[in-house]
């Protein structure tokens, strides 16, 4: 049996949700702390909603495709980082090593995923990347219905919409919680992991499509999303 998973980030830890590839069915919901406790799982493909592969001195062509394709959901896309801002020592520093790398600031929301990006960042390589792929679930959305989502992800219309693409789960898309202190794992952050293991299950049947310019970053990770 190939299985698949889909790994997004939630506060203090990560959900983690498995599936069967053929016939898709969700297998496994999880919420951990550590990232290489999910990463060590059975799975051949896995895709997770951070950014693989970080830019020296710019955006990332990948980043700027995935928002132009996404129409009303483009500010569902943060830019990602650049490097010098993995060793920022707080907002403000980030903020100066982004102006300094790139020409422009960092907002809040994309320092808030740095500690996540960074643990991510830690743990992978070129060889991890075929096996491990950055995917971002409003991509994802936009292929399963053929355009982007009408409605904004936190509104209940929004979520029966998401949920009623995804399919082979009977998951409430109510909250869930993990078995640490600290964990927590809201409704988005549920329906955001079942849809990145659905794109993991796509990636292994050729359904999936990526996003890029096949840049590579300084550490040799190919800077793409999937869809």
């Amino acid at each position: 049996m190939t299985v698949a998973c889909g790994i997004d980030g939630c506060r203090g830890g990560w959900v983690v949700v498995t599936a069967r590839v053929r016939p898709w069915r969700v297998l496994t919901i999880d919420v951990v702390g550590r990232l290489d406790a999910a990463l060590a799982g059975p799975a051949e493909f896995v895709a997770i909603d951070m950014p693989i592969g970080l830019a020296r001195n710019g955006p990332r062509a990948c980043d700027q495709i995935a928002r132009s394709m996404l129409g009303p959901r483009r500010s569902s896309v943060f830019p990602a980082p650049v490097r010098a801002v993995l060793g920022a020592e707080d907002y403000p520093d980030a903020r100066r090593r982004s102006r300094a790398a790139s020409g422009v600031g960092l907002s809040k929301q994309t320092w808030n995923l740095v500690p996540k990006i960074i643990e991510l960042d830690s743990l992978m390589t070129p060889a991890l990347q075929d096996r491990v792929r950055e995917a971002h679930p409003e991509l994802v959305f936009a292929r399963l219905g053929g355009a982007p989502m009408s409605a904004h992800k936190r509104t209940p219309a929004g979520r029966a919409e998401r949920l009623g693409l995804i399919g082979g789960t009977t998951a409430a898309p109510g909250a869930i919680s993990g078995t640490g202190p600290g964990l927590r794992a809201t409704a988005d952050d549920l329906v955001d992991a079942l849809v990145l293991a659905r794109v993991a299950a796509d990636m292994a049947t050729g359904h999936a499509f990526v996003v890029g310019d096949g840049e590579r970053d300084d550490r040799g990770l190919t800077m793409e999303i999937w869809g």
